[in-house]
C-alpha cells in the first residue's frame, strides 16, 4: 500500500483519504436510506396486522353482543332487541367482509369465510326465532297469546252466573292446565288441556239451558280448543328454533377461536419480526459506520506514516550532510510524490558537494 501511495502526489494522497471519508459517507447513508426503507415497509406491514387483529378482536365482540342481545329478546320478549340483534350481526357482517380483504393466508381465508356462513345462518335462524315469537305474541294482548285470553274470556264469560258446577270446574282444570304449560312448555299439559274437553262438553249437555246458548258456549270452547292448539304448537315450534338457533352457535364458536389464536399468533409473529429487523438494520448500520470510520482511520494513518517516515529520514539525511558527512544514504528518491523530489534534490545537493 506504501508503495502505491508513494507514486502519487501529496495532494492526490490527500484527496485518496477524503474519497475513502465520502464513500464511507456514502455507504453509511446507503444503509441508512434502505433502513428507512425497511422500516416504512415492516410499518406498513405491522399497520395492516394490528389493523387485522383489531377487526377479529371487533367481530368477537359482536359476535358476544349478538348473543346477549338474543338472550335479552327471548327473556324480555321486547323488539328493541331483535332490533339490536339485526344492527350488530350487520356490523360483524361488514368487518368479516373486510378482514377476508386484509387476510393474505388461504387457512385464515377459509376460516373467515366458515364464519361468515355461520353467522349467516344464525341470522337467518335468529329471524325464524323473531318471527315465530312474534305470531305467539310479546305479551298478553298480541299474537295468539291475545287471541287465547279473548277466548278464554268469552267462555267464562257464559259460565258465568249459570248453574254448571262441573263445567266451571272443567273449565278451571283447563286454565290451569294451561298455565303450567306457558311456565313449563311441556306438551303434557298441552294435551291435557284437550283431555278435559269431553267432560266440559258432558256437563254442558247436562245441564239445563236454552239449547242455543248450549250451542253458543260449545262453539266458544271449539274455539278456545282450536286457539290453545295452534299457541302450543307455535311455543314448542318456538321452543325447537330456539334449540336450533344455540346449535348454530355452538358450530361457530371453535372457528371463532381458532379464527381468534391464528391473528393473535399472527399479530405476534410479525411483531417479533419487525423487532428482529429493526435490531438488524440498526446492527448493519452501526456496523457500516464502524467500517467506514475504521478504513478512514487506516487511510489516515497508511497516508501519514508514508509522508512522515521518509521526510524525517530525509530530514535526518540533510542534517549530516551540512555535518559534511559525504556518504550519507539519500532514500526515496523512487517516490512519485514531493517527498521524491526532495529526496532528489538532497541526493544532487551530495554528489555536488562529493565532487
Amino acid at each position: 500500500m506504501d508503495r502505491v501511495l508513494a507514486k502519487l502526489r501529496i495532494s492526490q494522497q490527500i484527496l485518496v483519504l477524503a474519497l475513502v471519508g465520502v464513500i464511507g459517507l456514502l455507504v453509511v447513508g446507503g444503509f441508512n436510506l434502505y433502513g428507512a426503507r425497511q422500516g416504512a415497509e415492516l410499518d406498513a406491514g405491522m399497520a395492516r396486522a394490528l389493523a387485522a387483529r383489531n377487526l377479529e378482536t371487533d367481530i368477537q365482540l359482536g359476535m358476544l353482543q349478538a348473543r346477549r342481545h338474543e338472550k335479552d329478546f327471548l327473556l324480555r320478549r321486547k323488539p328493541d332487541y331483535a332490533d339490536a340483534h339485526r344492527k350488530v350481526t350487520a356490523e360483524v357482517a361488514s368487518k368479516l367482509t373486510q378482514l377476508g380483504g386484509e387476510t393474505r393466508s388461504s387457512d385464515m381465508a377459509v376460516l373467515v369465510k366458515q364464519v361468515g356462513d355461520g353467522l349467516a345462518a344464525y341470522v337467518k335462524q335468529f329471524d325464524k326465532v323473531v318471527q315465530g315469537a312474534t305470531a305467539v305474541g310479546f305479551d298478553e294482548s298480541q299474537g295468539q297469546q291475545g287471541a287465547l285470553r279473548d277466548a278464554v274470556h268469552n267462555v267464562e264469560g257464559k259460565l258465568k252466573g249459570l248453574n254448571v258446577p262441573v263445567a266451571q270446574i272443567q273449565m278451571l282444570m283447563m286454565r290451569r292446565h294451561e298455565k303450567d304449560f306457558i311456565m313449563r312448555l311441556d306438551p303434557k299439559y298441552a294435551k291435557e288441556v284437550k283431555d278435559e274437553l269431553p267432560a266440559f262438553l258432558k256437563a254442558i249437555d247436562g245441564a239445563d239451558m236454552p239449547a242455543a246458548l248450549r250451542d253458543e258456549i260449545k262453539q266458544k270452547m271449539a274455539t278456545y280448543q282450536e286457539i290453545f292448539a295452534n299457541f302450543a304448537e307455535a311455543n314448542l315450534a318456538e321452543v325447537a328454533e330456539v334449540k336450533e338457533l344455540s346449535k348454530i352457535y355452538a358450530a361457530m364458536e371453535p372457528p371463532l377461536k381458532t379464527l381468534d389464536d391464528k391473528f393473535q399468533q399472527r399479530y405476534r409473529e410479525i411483531s417479533a419480526a419487525n423487532e428482529a429487523a429493526s435490531s438488524r438494520l440498526t446492527t448493519i448500520i452501526l456496523a457500516a459506520i464502524g467500517v467506514a470510520v475504521v478504513l478512514a482511520m487506516l487511510a489516515s494513518w497508511l497516508i501519514g506514516r508514508g509522508i512522515s517516515r521518509p521526510v524525517a529520514g530525509i530530514t535526518g539525511a540533510m542534517g549530516r550532510l551540512a555535518e559534511g558527512d559525504l556518504e550519507v544514504e539519500v532514500h526515496g528518491a523512487e517516490r512519485g510524490d514531493e517527498v521524491g523530489t526532495l529526496a532528489r534534490a538532497l541526493a544532487v545537493f551530495r554528489d555536488n558537494a562529493q565532487e
